[in-house]
């Protein structure tokens, strides 16, 4: 199976793939999920639109935080990861089959990713999380995205809110200083870059 390419930078190959990724591309290698599965594989066209979107808003600043809530396989912290290996990549994940296959594949690809267990905010709020640079929120539920449009915690948030929640989304974001930057559809999906005022 040949590799993904995404955007400018990125394959995303599966772990026994030992080829060089073509064009000096950085390589995300994932184990195969089998009986267990976790969101967020790069066959999902959700996951490569924030993947391509990943290009333009990671920075390489030396400490820049993100934070990747629903982490999943663990794809898009890893992509974070590799685009600027000085950033410090924060992963969150509630189920055990996500951590488990975020876990295995952070080991695959040499990362030193911290994963955080737990539902976000519910389970953070006597551990607040430090301010954060970027967020990725690729989740499919309101109140993790509601609690992460906070100005306090990030200026800019890449998120994937289902179309039902559009309205809320915006409402939300418009109280509490974001404007929308850049908006693109996915049948069921709306891709939302979200930047603090």
């Amino acid at each position: 199976m040949a590799p993904i390419l995404l955007g400018e930078k990125l394959a995303i190959k599966g772990s026994w793939d030992n080829k060089a990724a073509p064009d000096g591309r950085l390589e995300i290698k994932l184990i195969p999920q089998k009986e267990r599965f976790a969101f967020g594989n790069a066959y999902k066209s959700s996951t490569r639109l924030v993947l391509s979107e990943l290009e333009t808003h990671v920075k390489l600043n030396n400490g820049f935080r993100i934070l990747d809530i629903g982490t999943g396989v663990g794809v898009l912290a890893i992509a974070a990861k590799k685009l600027n290996p000085r950033a410090i990549v924060t992963a969150i994940e509630p189920l055990d089959v996500g951590i488990y296959y975020a876990s295995q594949n952070f080991i695959l690809n040499d990362t030193d990713i911290p994963l955080l267990k737990g539902w976000y905010p519910n389970d953070f709020q006597l551990n607040p999380l430090p301010e954060q640079d970027l967020i990725i929120a690729n989740v499919d539920t309101l109140e993790p995205l509601s609690a992460a449009m906070n100005k306090h915690l990030a200026p800019k948030i890449i998120a994937f809110p289902k179309v039902s929640d559009l309205d809320i989304v915006n409402t939300i974001a418009e109280i509490r200083g974001y404007r929308l930057s850049r908006n693109i559809n996915d049948i069921k999906f709306e891709y939302l870059v979200l930047e603090a005022i």
